[in-house]
């Protein structure tokens, strides 16, 4: 009887220690998640830019707002509204000169899409946040229906040829080019040091390609878009 007591008493014993430690546990962990929170703040606000209004910053925002709650023609489906900041880090870039983008000694920031991307829509407004809270300047933007256009195709197929190379494009198996949009990358000396495709989010039962964001899923995109482009 008295062995059965003292049994007990262990156990109650170590479930009230197991208790303390997994309180202590949370306590930290908790801490350190609000001074990680903290110092991104932090880091955010020292890095955070400051665009001023361009005439590609003025065009971008046109082309994207200027499809906001407009039917698709290919299949009917409505476009989501998208606001965009007539203060923003576009630059407007041609196949040959985003050849050169890439393959400069500074590091850049390329955006490859086009304004009725049901993906490029859902993301533009994560991807936007993201550059101004990291402080990047320039983001250089290659607009596949407007901005391929070549009088020379075996130059342009020379500079497509290069852009598969580097991983920019792919190539199907016939030869043909396919572009993987929205594509969102960071260069530097002729390398692509990172980049992300399509939206990188689940969709939810009843979203199609053309819904929008949840809050969550915005969040989900910002999340990858910061570790993506950041340092």
């Amino acid at each position: 009887m008295k062995n059965k007591k003292i049994i007990i008493l262990t156990l109650i014993i170590l479930i009230v220690f197991i208790i303390i430690i997994t309180v202590q546990g949370c306590i930290i962990w908790n801490m350190k998640q609000e001074q990680n929170n903290k110092n991104n703040s932090n880091t955010i606000n020292q890095n955070k830019v400051t665009y001023t209004e361009t005439e590609d910053s003025k065009k971008f925002k046109q082309e994207y707002e200027s499809l906001n709650n407009t039917s698709a023609e290919k299949d009917g489906e409505k476009y989501i509204s998208v606001n965009i900041p007539k203060e923003n880090p576009i630059i407007y870039v041609t196949l040959e000169e985003l050849l050169n983008v890439i393959n400069s000694d500074e590091k850049s920031y390329i955006y490859i899409s086009r304004a009725n991307s049901p993906f490029g829509r859902a993301i533009i407004e994560p991807l936007l946040n993201v550059l101004q809270d990291l402080g990047i300047e320039k983001l250089y933007y290659l607009d596949i229906g407007e901005g391929i256009t070549f009088k020379d195709e075996a130059q342009k197929q020379e500079i497509m040829n290069q852009l598969a190379e580097k991983g920019v494009i792919t190539k199907n198996e016939d030869g043909s080019d396919s572009w993987n949009i929205p594509l969102i990358a960071k260069t530097l000396s002729g390398k692509v040091l990172a980049q992300s495709t399509g939206t990188g989010v689940t969709y939810n039962e009843g979203q199609s390609y053309y819904s929008e964001l949840t809050e969550d899923q915005k969040q989900e995109v910002y999340n990858e878009y910061y570790e993506l482009l950041k340092d």
